[in-house]
């Protein structure tokens, strides 16, 4: 890869990998979670005048994720998840129907 170019709109490839991959592990190409993987902990302590350091644990619900996704690849699957990303994060939405949604008569 470091001496392809990337497509169009391909800015940086994220490469998820589990911890039980091996050289054999096979990848697959995915697409970005609309869920966390990690959720915090609330940290345990009883003066709150001291510093705290919160803490995560992995934390997914595999019948809410997306089959095609990174993290349904790499928590549930065990692969190697590739999603090519782009640093361009304007929506997809139609720019018309946003324009027009933000003109409009304002309802309250």
């Amino acid at each position: 890869m470091l001496a392809a170019a990337l497509p169009f709109d391909v800015d940086v490839l994220k490469v998820d990998v589990p911890d039980s991959a091996t050289s054999e592990t096979p990848w697959r190409l995915t697409r970005v979670s609309r869920h966390t993987y990690f959720r915090p902990l609330s940290p345990q302590r009883d003066n709150f005048a001291q510093p705290v350091r919160i803490g995560y644990e992995a934390y997914w619900a595999p019948q809410a994720l997306e089959p095609d996704s990174d993290i349904y690849a790499f928590a549930v699957d065990r692969v190697v998840a590739v999603s090519p990303l782009s640093l361009d994060l304007t929506t997809r939405a139609d720019a018309g129907e946003v324009e027009s949604l933000l003109r409009g008569p304002l309802e309250l």
